[in-house]
């Protein structure tokens, strides 16, 4: 395996109990998943998220995170392998 595999692997795998949370959110919200999830991506509702006392280091680390979560998510929508497929990316 090598070394930007490793990464990407490690990366995701760190990021994935984000990943099913959010995902368990979205598909439990009135609004169909895929709509809801395109509302998180545009107005970006997670900046609204983070804690105050937070320094600005840890702010744009959970920012950055959730961006790529949602990455995942979406890309998870478009290969048809939502939460209900068990799929893990």
């Amino acid at each position: 395996m090598e070394l930007y595999d490793l990464t990407q692997s490690v990366n995701l795998f760190l990021r994935q109990p984000l990943v099913d949370d959010l995902d368990r959110y979205l598909t439990s919200t009135a609004e169909e998943r895929d709509k809801a999830l395109g509302s998180w991506q545009k107005l970006r509702a997670y900046q609204m998220l983070v804690p105050a006392d937070l320094d600005g280091l840890s702010v744009d680390l959970f920012i950055s995170n959730m961006k790529v979560v949602l990455a995942v998510l979406c890309l998870r929508g478009q290969s048809g392998n939502g939460a209900a497929g068990g799929s893990r990316v």
